[in-house]
């Protein structure tokens, strides 16, 4: 982070990212090292815009299923709770088979009442989820979760490379919008 804090001309006395939870997946990072990027630049934005926050990096087994549950009963189980959590990954709403997002909605319930807030992003791919990034044929509604859980605030972004314009130049006739 350091060096991050250099290239940015950020303060370089903004306190340690404690990281919490499972352990690295080293794994996954040798296999797909966009999974250990994303957290990266997570970390990257929040140290930028919430410069002095005391930021807590929490780990979850990505092949569990029900890690975004777990995360929010870790959190819950707190005496004092973050007052915002903010989690960037996703997964197909459809993938979801044993009701974890029942189990997610009511421990986001919980938190809620006790004036914690829960930041989820979009997704990288707009409405039509990563299936379309192979495939432009594929473009429609494919949602994500926990985005769309009504107990969290859903943020996203729009990103026009030239893959997804030449994506929305093909399907633009047929109503295929990225954001």
């Amino acid at each position: 982070m350091s060096q991050y804090y250099k290239d940015q001309g950020l303060p370089s006395d903004l306190p340690a990212i404690d990281a919490q939870g499972e352990p690295n997946f080293s794994y996954e990072c040798k296999t797909d090292p966009n999974l250990c990027f994303e957290s990266s630049l997570d970390l990257e934005v929040i140290s930028g815009v919430a410069q002095y926050a005391h930021t807590i990096f929490w780990k979850e087994d990505p092949n569990e299923q029900d890690y975004f549950y777990e995360f929010l009963v870790h959190m819950g189980a707190l005496a004092s709770p973050p007052s915002v959590l903010s989690i960037s990954y996703d997964q197909d709403e459809l993938e979801d088979t044993n009701g974890y997002d029942v189990l997610f909605n009511t421990e986001a319930q919980k938190l809620a009442a006790r004036g914690v807030s829960i930041v989820v992003s979009s997704g990288d791919d707009g409405v039509a989820s990563y299936p379309a990034r192979s495939n432009p044929n594929l473009c429609g509604l494919t949602p994500v979760f926990p985005a769309t859980s009504p107990w969290v605030t859903t943020v996203g972004v729009l990103v026009l490379d030239a893959f997804t314009l030449s994506l929305f130049s093909l399907r633009s006739n047929q109503r295929c919008f990225w954001s």
